[in-house]
């Protein structure tokens, strides 16, 4: 079972935009050193910055289309 699940949990990682997790990763990491004001301050404006990104837009697009989003990063 546990193997199944980290191979599912990979799979989902793969399928995200390149260019989202490139964003975020850091920002997670970056935010742990943050008090919480700080750190809800920073995600803001990553996730603003993802929203404005293609694959952001992409992704909005996808869902409001019901259909699987096409990465460009």
């Amino acid at each position: 079972e546990l193997e199944e699940r980290v191979m599912q949990l990979a799979r989902q990682i793969a399928a995200a935009s390149s260019q989202t997790l490139a964003m975020g990763k850091p920002a997670f990491y970056r935010q742990l050193e943050l008090d919480r004001s700080a750190a809800y301050d920073m995600a803001q404006r990553v996730m603003v910055e993802n929203l404005m990104a293609e694959d952001g837009q992409e992704g909005i697009e996808a869902f409001l289309d019901r259909r699987e989003p096409k990465w460009t990063h």
